[in-house]
């Protein structure tokens, strides 16, 4: 496991000169495959929060109860969808492994 070379001075800023604290041997392929099915489930996680959270205001509000039952079915059947792709094959449904972004990348300046 790799550790720091030396205790950070500065504080680190997303606008700053690229540059490397760690120093000896890069994550085996084992490490990396479990840091990569560590945060896949951390995504899922974040995802049925999110997926959570929008029925749960189409729930409360009501005015949104009205126009939004549609898209609470649709959230939780793609919920159950994915759940029962990935319990049946032991990976995401393909459509949602290979999405991108379909905006581009944001470029922040200075």
């Amino acid at each position: 496991m790799a550790v720091l070379a030396t205790p950070i001075t500065s504080p680190l800023s997303a606008y700053g000169v690229a540059r490397s604290t760690i120093s000896g041997k890069p994550l085996s392929a084992e490490e990396l495959r479990k840091t990569h099915a560590y945060w896949r489930a951390c995504n899922y996680l974040m995802l049925g929060m999110i997926f959570s959270l929008a029925m749960d205001a189409i729930r409360r509000v009501s005015k949104l109860q009205k126009i939004g039952g549609h898209a609470m079915d649709k959230f939780r059947n793609e919920q159950i969808l994915c759940r029962n792709y990935a319990y049946e094959h032991g990976s995401d449904k393909p459509d949602v492994a290979e999405w991108r972004w379909p905006y581009g990348v944001s470029k922040f300046k200075d």
